[in-house]
């Protein structure tokens, strides 16, 4: 019977529709897990700043420390875009 066919064909939809649910939220917790590991750099030299001295503004930062969102960014990158392809 067709109408058969179409509600299984539904059923197996909404299965492989809820997987893809799990998978993403699954990614979103690893993604939460992995970010509140990271330890956060509360020092002064770490942020950046505005300066002024004689008229001229400077943007201070501290270009020698490493990307601190690089950790961030990869973080997303093998949990939550992983799980959008």
């Amino acid at each position: 019977m067709s109408v058969d066919t179409h509600i299984e064909q539904a059923q197996s939809r909404v299965r492989a529709e809820q997987e893809a649910i799990d998978e993403k939220l699954d990614a979103y917790e690893t993604f939460i897990r992995r970010v509140t590991k990271l330890e956060t750099d509360q020092t002064p030299s770490s942020t950046a700043g505005l300066t002024t001295a004689g008229g001229v503004t400077r943007i201070a930062t501290d270009a020698s420390g490493p990307d601190r969102c690089r950790t961030v960014r990869t973080a997303f990158d093998e949990t939550i875009r992983h799980t959008a392809l």
